[in-house]
């Protein structure tokens, strides 16, 4: 064994230092079984072992471990003696027990105070410097007038490292000095805290600090341009002694910057504080899909309306980002992407694009491209239709060449007779926004027509009718 003696140096009453360890050592020349006998130190040390019985070969090991719990302050030993084998051993166990708590300072010199005011709250921590939660048990503390005191440790469950606190603010009643202790205990150990002031006979209010905020005020608090803050600070009592960040500040974008005067008169510091939100930038939008911008597209073969996503770094998007404006007409259009942020700016993206035909479009209801109509004898049929010069539509008659209603076969739809124009009837509608006439169906029933309209580029169009 190649230790005697173990110091666990400074351990907090009422905790249980580290393990140490003591090591025997098989140094004979062959394997032993070990026969182990005493061993056991006196309170507050503690000992276990994983030698008894155990084979050792040669070199082989095993362990004698102490731990010490102290029950009060100072240096406490004791000794360890056992026999491995008959061969007798002793381990010398010392510890110095110390307080369980730490107090962080025994003096507060609070400085001058206006009297009939009361001063900012100073704490005192106590910190548990065991190894083991402890619940705190606390007696006395209250200071004499014009000192007061408050406490969060009764009662508290501290684990190691964990603090609690003893505040004390003062409110002097006269000019001058004033002194006093806070006396308390802390699960039986004894604290004392020495309190100072000086009483000041003029200025009993603080400065008056207003500040004031220059910018423009968007949505939720935040300020959607560069914004200026400046302070004013008085006291009718006294001059400003001292102040600490009152100067003029301008303030960018960010997701919140705090800003704080603070000023000291004769009646004491006085703390403002204003947090301003600032969020210049509009939303980045972008469209995704749909039209490009510039492009021209053939009627029927738009893109279909995109979707659009927004980014806001700042003070981040705010419900969800619309498409408005997109259109598959004949025409001209601008698609738009629109979101907010909280600020309340608005970022859009925009794309425009053509939707382009040549010729003659329609027919329009009620008439059914691509079958036969069935209208009844001597009733009146709505002809409507669009003439496109790509996006740009013509609304000029005479542009149209023909329009022609034609006798035909029910079998064939070849024509049995002759082709009567209708363009003198032909007029074009703005609210509609389209040529339209309304044609006068033949009374006789099983008959068939074809009405065709033509122009100077496109392809006809081309109607079928049966009457009943």
């Amino acid at each position: 064994m190649v230790r005697t003696g173990v110091s666990f140096g400074d351990v907090p009453v009422g905790s249980t230092s580290p393990t140490e360890t003591v090591t025997v050592t098989n140094v004979s020349t062959a394997p032993v079984t070990v026969e182990m006998a005493g061993g056991a130190p006196a309170a507050p040390f503690d000992g276990s072992q994983n030698c008894m019985s155990q084979t050792l070969a040669l070199g082989g090991t095993c362990s004698v471990s102490y731990t010490v719990t102290p029950t009060a302050t100072g240096p406490v030993t004791a000794t360890s003696g056992f026999t491995l084998n008959g061969e007798a051993f002793t381990v010398d166990l010392s510890a110095n027990g110390i307080n369980r708590f730490r107090i962080n300072t025994t003096s507060i010199d609070f400085g001058d105070v206006g009297v009939g005011v009361t001063s900012p709250t100073v704490p005192v921590t106590l910190t548990n410097v065991g190894t083991a939660p402890v619940t705190v048990e606390m007696a006395g503390g209250a200071p004499a007038a014009p000192f007061d005191g408050s406490q969060n440790c009764a009662g508290v469950v501290l684990a190691p490292g964990g603090t609690c606190s003893v505040s004390y603010t003062v409110t002097p009643t006269a000019t001058g000095p004033v002194t006093a202790t806070s006396g308390f205990t802390l699960n039986g150990q004894s604290f004392t805290v020495h309190l100072t002031a000086n009483g000041l006979p003029t200025d009993t209010t603080p400065p008056a600090i207003v500040p004031s905020i220059t910018g423009t005020l968007g949505l939720a608090g935040w300020y959607t341009t560069a914004t200026d803050v400046s302070w004013t600070v008085t006291d009718s009592e006294s001059g400003i002694s001292s102040s600490t960040g009152c100067g003029p500040t301008t303030v960018t974008d960010t997701t919140g910057q705090t800003l704080t005067c603070s000023a000291t008169s004769d009646g004491g510091t006085s703390i403002s504080s204003v947090t301003v939100k600032v969020d210049t930038a509009a939303p980045v939008v972008t469209l995704v899909g749909g039209p490009a911008d510039g492009a021209s597209y053939e009627y029927g073969s738009v893109p279909a309306q995109p979707t659009c996503t927004a980014l806001d770094a700042t003070s981040g998007v705010v419900g969800p980002c619309v498409v408005t404006g997109w259109s598959d007409a004949l025409g001209i259009h601008t698609v738009t992407g629109t979101a907010s942020d909280a600020a309340g700016n608005t970022g859009t993206a925009t794309a425009t694009y053509s939707v382009t035909h040549d010729g003659l479009l329609g027919f329009f209801s009620p008439i059914r491209m691509g079958e036969v109509n069935t209208v009844k004898g001597g009733s009146t049929v709505p002809v409507k239709f669009q003439l496109w010069d790509g996006a740009i539509e013509i609304t000029d008659p005479e542009a149209v060449s023909s329009l022609t209603v034609t006798p035909a076969h029910c079998s064939n739809w070849d024509p049995i007779g002759a082709a009567t124009e209708l363009l003198g009837s032909l007029r074009y509608a703005e609210t509609g926004g389209q040529f339209s006439l309304n044609w006068r169906v033949p009374k006789p029933a099983g008959r068939c027509y074809v009405i065709t309209a033509t122009a100077a580029e496109g392809d006809p169009l081309v109607a079928r009718f049966k009457t009943r």
